[in-house]
């Protein structure tokens, strides 16, 4: 290869080193900026800047106004609602209070959404029974549908529980109006039980038995010896 050849290689070179070099890079002033503006009652927060020479999207704390809204209840029959829209490039706040039915408080918030024929959490036959409806054969007791066969056994209270058993402790699951009688192994008196172990009573002629959570132990050492 000829000196003339070499040459003109090298300059082509230097001419891409060139052009590489002038290629343009992100221009911080032109690119770092932040979008604020409304768009369907969401307040778009965008923020942009220089990553990997690009000007591109560097943080995003949009929100949709809605989301904010929120209602508490005053008393039994009013409450205040906070609703909020994207007014001036900000999410804007709207107060006002409105009636609320004593029924639809729930857990200090009016349930806005009883009577839309959907079930909605927190909702019961008690709070919404227009979404909540329960069969002709069952009446609303304790927040749920009772068949009224069973209205009797509902419990409010675990004094109305007690099955006149020792072995077991008497409550009331008031969310479910159901009664629970569970044995306790710690629970007096001694003779309650679980299974035979529990009635181990030390004495070689006794048969250990537990018998519907009652030891009931049974002499064998006669039994043998006039065998």
């Amino acid at each position: 290869m000829n000196k003339f050849k070499i040459n003109k290689i090298l300059l082509i070179l230097f001419i891409l080193f060139l052009l590489s070099c002038s290629k343009s890079h992100c221009n911080p002033e032109e690119c770092i900026r932040t979008d604020l503006y409304c768009e369907d009652k969401k307040l778009i927060n965008i923020t942009y800047a220089c990553v990997d020479d690009e000007c591109s999207p560097f943080t995003n704390n949009s929100v949709d106004c809605l989301s904010l809204d929120e209602n508490f209840c005053i008393n039994s029959s009013m409450m205040d609602l906070i609703s909020h829209d994207c007014r001036n490039n900000a999410c804007v706040k709207t107060k006002k209070i409105i009636n609320c039915n004593p029924q639809n408080c729930v857990k200090g918030k009016c349930n806005l959404n009883c009577g839309d024929n959907i079930i909605n959490e927190g909702e019961n036959c008690k709070n919404c029974p227009q979404d909540v409806s329960c069969n002709e054969d069952e009446n609303c007791l304790n927040d749920i549908c009772v068949p009224k066969d069973q209205e009797l056994k509902v419990c409010f209270f675990a004094a109305e529980c007690d099955d006149d058993d020792p072995c077991t402790y008497d409550d009331c699951d008031r969310q479910k109006g159901k009664c629970m009688n569970k044995y306790f192994k710690s629970k007096v008196p001694s003779f309650c039980c679980d299974i035979d172990a529990d009635c181990d009573d030390g004495n070689i002629c006794t048969d250990d038995l537990c018998v519907k959570n009652r030891c009931s132990p049974e002499e064998i050492c006669q039994k043998n010896e006039s065998s």
